[in-house]
């Protein structure tokens, strides 16, 4: 049986986090860890929030909406303050910048 091949998003994420952020930026080694952290929890909340297994996702259902209710479920769910919820925002704007390069 054959292995499934990554999805654009999938390929973009190992990228960011292989050789984007370590390479290019020489981001540090927590820094990428924060990041790695930031977007797990959104990955797996999209896919609890679309049904899907993360590993199918892709760019569409990461629209801003669902951007904007993960940062509400962090507040309300998660019970993060601000300053986490905003450190995991800047990380989805660093990857989505990534992205759209």
């Amino acid at each position: 049986m054959k292995a499934a091949l990554p999805t654009p998003l999938g390929r973009t994420i190992r990228a960011f986090f292989s050789d984007y952020l370590p390479r290019l930026r020489g981001l540090s080694p927590h820094t990428i860890a924060s990041y790695r952290d930031s977007l797990v929890l959104l990955l797996r909340f999209t896919a609890t929030q679309t049904k899907r297994h993360v590993a199918s996702l892709d760019f569409n259902a990461l629209c801003a909406t669902r951007v904007l209710l993960f940062l509400a479920y962090l507040e309300k769910e998660r019970h993060n303050g601000a300053t986490t919820r905003n450190v995991r925002l800047a990380a989805i704007h660093a990857f989505f910048r990534y992205a759209a390069t």
